[in-house]
């Protein structure tokens, strides 16, 4: 058990590589979902599904590339604290 435990991060992370959905296979799986919510296809209702479920993939979209914007922005503000920190260390490094 313990020669698995080295690999199990690379698992994890390999398993996350999953190629985004063509639109095809997106429409297919919003299709699917308002056939299942009992919308005949080809009718208004149907379509309005179809739309809502397309805006809600937008916005989910959005709302993870600002998190991810976000998180660098919070990134690149931390690198400059260490390079601010170790400047300041720096100049008061006591050398024999």
């Amino acid at each position: 058990m313990k020669k698995f435990i080295p690999f199990f991060p690379f698992f994890i992370l390999l398993s996350a590589c999953e190629p985004p959905l063509t639109r095809d296979q997106q429409l297919a799986v919003y299709r699917s979902r308002c056939l299942d919510y009992g919308y005949q296809s080809g009718t208004r209702e149907f379509a309005d599904c179809m739309k809502e479920q397309d805006a809600r993939e937008d916005e989910l979209a959005l709302k993870e590339r600002k998190a991810r914007a976000l998180e660098a922005r919070n990134q690149i503000e931390q690198q400059k604290v260490r390079i601010q920190e170790q400047d300041h260390n720096s100049k008061y490094k006591i050398t024999w």
